[in-house]
Order: C-alpha cells, then structure tokens, then sequence
C-alpha cells in the first residue's frame, strides 16, 4: 500500500546539492564512460575522459570539442589539481572520478566567485555550512581535500554509485537530510508532505521530491513563510496541494501566479477553510462547532487529514469538510505533552484508521502558539 510520508523541518532536512543525477568517469581509468544529464545540454562523458586523460598525459586537449567543457585551458588544470589531491591523500580511483564528477556537475570545472547563496568554487561548497572561510573554499586544493575528507567518512562510498556516493559528501554535514533522500529513492511511489520549516534548504529537498517522487504537497510555517515561500516558487506548481493560512496566502500571491497550482488549501484559523483549483473556487468548509481560535497543530491536522481523504479518492470538499471537522476537534482536545528530551523532527506514516490525522512536530515549531498555523 503507498503511503503517505509527512517530512517535518523540525532540522535542517537538505537534499541534494547535485541537480541532476551524475555518473562520469573522467580520469585513472580505462575506458572511461557514463553519463551526464544536466538538463540543458548533455555532456559526452567519454569525450571529456579522452580530453582530460590527453592534458593528464602532457596535451592540451584542444583535439575534442566537448558540450560542457568549452574552456579546457580553464577547466582541465581543476581536474588535475582535484586529481592530484586525490593521489595525495591516497584515495581510490573511483574517489577521484567523484570528486570530479561532482566538480563537472557543480561548477562546470569552473573556480566560480558565486553561487546559490553563499556557495563558491569547484565544488559550491557554503562557508555558512562549515566548508570552511570563502578564500579556502576557492583553493582548489582546500576544496578537493574537503570534499575527499568528507567523501572517506561516508560508510560504504566505494559500492554506492557516483551519484550517490556525491550526494552524501555534499550531505555530510546533513544526516537528516541524507536520510530524507534515502527514504525518498527507496520509495519513490509513497506520496510526501513536506512542512516547510527554518533551517530546511526548501529549494534542495523540493528538487529531490520533484525529481525522486510521484506526489508530493507542501504547507509553511508563518514565522519563515516569507523567507521560504520564494525559495519554493519554481516547484510548487508540481505540487499535489499547497496549504497555507490566509497571512500566508497573501504572501504567496505576491511570489507566484495562484493559477498555476493544481490545488490550493487556504485556512483562516476558526473560521474555516477553502480549496481554489488553478486559482477557481473549488470547496469551503466552516467548523461544525463554533471554535475561540486555533492552537498550534490544528493546520496539520486539517492538512494531514485533507491529504488521508483525497489520497483514498475523496472530492476536495468530502476531505475538507473532513479536515476543518477534524482540526476542530483538536483545537478543543488537551495538547500532547512534549516529550524529553525535546524531539527536533518526526517522520510520519500518515493511514489513519478513521480518517482523521495528528502530526506531532518539533517544539520550536510548537512555541508560540500562532492563530491560523
């Protein structure tokens, strides 16, 4: 039976600095072949292999035109640097052709002074993430030794595939986030709810879920809503279902055309809910019971039980009438005592037995209480 897995940023669950899967075999091996989807333009793996394996042995690589690797003079002396350190440090071949597809993947071979946020250099390895200070990680050597540190400390790299194994060096300093995208190949068919919350690197983990997954919704939390509702914009579009409040909302309508997405739930604390289709009128759902306001949990409660209805097959207004009763009966029930130690994230199986749902989230995320969660 498919589930429904609810992935709460109580941590900084951070998926996937490579984009696009990778898998090359660039130099130390013999007949060196693979593939690289970068989604814009492929890169002919084999040729790069021949034009770096010729400037390793002493060329100039100017003999192979390679899609991907236009400024050899530029790029090739970083892949004998990344090689080099490799050797150094007595890392297997296999290591080295990681480093270095990850390298290609990253920065195009390229010592890059930019990047998404603050990453930088061959490997966009963030100082704010511990790879060190901006002027090391722009030292080609310091930047490879970092990444083969970090690639040595991953049980078991050497059977996993080069994708896999770059994944997890990237990841290194994000095991919640490595066991997110574990969860998500080994069940790509399950469906997923992602609860967007400070730290998580929203972008990376709705790249794997887009790429990885077959369903997916997503909700915020107010305090970070601004902050991370435009990282979400270029995925919310494949989203199943987008849950915000109405301060949420309002926020939401400035990043992104509310036509685009498939479905949108927008709850307005007691007093009810409503579902747009593409930006239309879909559903509307008030409380059974008239409510004083919303604590903390009720939006995951609607949201966790709306997603139960509709992924059984329910019509958005069966699931949101569900939803709204179930969330009001959470507001009127005891609050779950947290736990101690603090828990700082849950993994839920959302196949509720009578329809209705409760998520259990970190105590950040449970303090204050905020009206219309």
């Amino acid at each position: 039976m498919k589930k429904v897995v609810v992935i709460v940023g109580g941590v900084a669950l951070a998926p996937l600095l490579l984009i696009a899967p990778v898998a090359v075999a660039l130099v130390g091996a013999t007949n060196a072949q693979a593939t690289c989807d970068t989604g814009a333009q492929g890169v002919d793996t084999g040729a790069v292999a021949a034009q770096v394996e010729s400037i390793l042995n002493g060329g100039d690589g100017g003999g192979v035109s390679v899609p991907g690797l236009t400024s050899p003079k530029e790029q090739i002396p970083h892949a004998r640097t990344i090689q080099a350190t490799g050797v150094a440090m007595k890392v297997p071949v296999r290591g080295q052709i990681v480093a270095l597809a990850t390298a290609l993947q990253e920065s195009g071979l390229r010592n890059l002074d930019y990047g998404d946020r603050d990453s930088l250099g061959l490997f966009q390895q963030r100082p704010s993430m511990g790879w060190g200070t901006p002027e090391q990680v722009r030292d080609p050597v310091y930047a490879s030794t970092k990444f083969y540190e970090g690639l040595l400390k991953v049980s078991g790299w050497e059977s996993m595939t080069v994708t896999q194994a770059a994944q997890a060096v990237q990841l290194s300093g994000f095991p919640d986030a490595l066991h997110a995208l574990r969860h998500v190949e080994a069940h790509p068919d399950d469906a997923y709810h992602l609860c967007c919350r400070r730290p998580l690197d929203v972008a990376r983990l709705l790249d794997v879920l887009v790429s990885r997954a077959g369903r997916f919704s997503v909700d915020f939390f107010l305090p970070s809503a601004q902050e991370l509702i435009p990282r979400a914009v270029p995925w919310l579009h494949r989203a199943v279902t987008v849950f915000v409040n109405l301060s949420e909302y309002r926020l939401l309508a400035e990043a992104v055309d509310i036509s685009a997405l498939p479905e949108l739930v927008i709850t307005d604390g007691p007093r009810g809910a409503r579902v747009l289709v593409h930006g239309a009128p879909k559903a509307a759902s008030a409380p059974p019971v008239p409510v004083d306001g919303e604590v903390t949990g009720a939006g995951d409660t609607l949201a966790g039980t709306y997603l139960a209805r509709r992924h059984a097959g329910a019509d958005p207004d069966i699931a949101l009438s569900a939803g709204v009763a179930a969330a009001s009966a959470h507001i009127r029930s005891l609050p779950l005592p947290v736990p101690t130690p603090l828990v700082t994230h849950a993994v839920h199986d959302a196949r509720p037995t009578d329809g209705s749902f409760r998520c259990t989230t970190s105590p950040t995320d449970c303090s204050p209480p905020m009206t219309g969660s």
